[in-house]
């Protein structure tokens, strides 16, 4: 993971880091959602085969005098990937299509991987070719080297109010107040909570409309600035 971040030596000389340290980054691995569990996987149906639900997955093809496998991302592109066709790989074979070629292509495909920082893929190959002693051999292959063959579920961001805390229904957004204490009393403080004008017009005898809540939360725990267009938090 990069950044944007440039500080020229002058700046650093006369002023320190802190009044010169920028706030804008700029995330030039994409694939660091996915390993945070955060990114959500796209979603296929439950009877789909091969199955859609998978950020990285193992691809294992057996055709010919020759084994290819490689790792494909959901949005289709191949991330790593490896042969027997490969003169790196194919000298050190025997056979490029037997069972011994199978383990072989599975020790350098989870090498591959795991120096490229993906540690979890998706088993992708259809159920009917799991009997397969050369998918089995490059399965275990796989496993033994340290990639695992199972992807993690992404984490699931809850919408849920806590019920304990007061809140303020409104069209764009739940307020949750400040809790402040006087003596032995708690009670919650809403600062800064926007308002409508009063209408004008004709559109003063317009008829309300109807609240329609939403589940987003809003902090109002401070007054906003005295200008609204440079208030960034209503």
């Amino acid at each position: 993971m990069a950044s944007d971040l440039e500080v020229s030596e002058s700046e650093l000389h006369s002023n320190g880091n802190e009044s010169v340290v920028k706030t804008r980054l700029v995330n030039r691995n994409p694939r660091n959602l996915e390993q945070l569990l955060f990114d959500k996987k796209p979603l296929g149906y439950e009877l789909d085969l091969p199955q859609r639900t998978f950020w990285n997955k193992i691809v294992f093809e057996s055709g010919g005098k020759h084994l290819t496998a490689k790792i494909v991302h959901n949005s289709g592109r191949v991330v790593v990937s490896a042969s027997t066709r490969e003169t790196a790989v194919g000298q050190q074979l025997k056979s490029s299509s037997g069972v011994s070629a199978a383990t072989s292509l599975g020790h350098v495909l989870a090498l591959r991987a795991i120096e490229s920082g993906i540690l979890e893929v998706f088993v992708g190959i259809e159920y009917e070719s799991n009997e397969s002693l050369k998918v089995k051999a490059f399965l275990s292959a796989l496993k033994a080297n340290g990639l695992v063959l199972e992807e993690q579920p992404s984490t699931e961001r809850s919408t849920e109010l806590n019920t304990n805390e007061v809140l303020v229904p409104t069209s764009v957004g739940a307020f949750v107040g400040n809790l402040v204490t006087f003596g032995d009393k708690s009670v919650s403080v809403f600062l800064g909570i926007p308002y409508a004008k009063p209408p004008l017009g004709s559109l003063r005898f317009k008829p309300p409309v109807p609240l329609t809540e939403s589940t987003h939360r809003v902090s109002a725990n401070r007054w906003p600035n005295p200008c609204l267009q440079k208030d960034n938090h209503l």
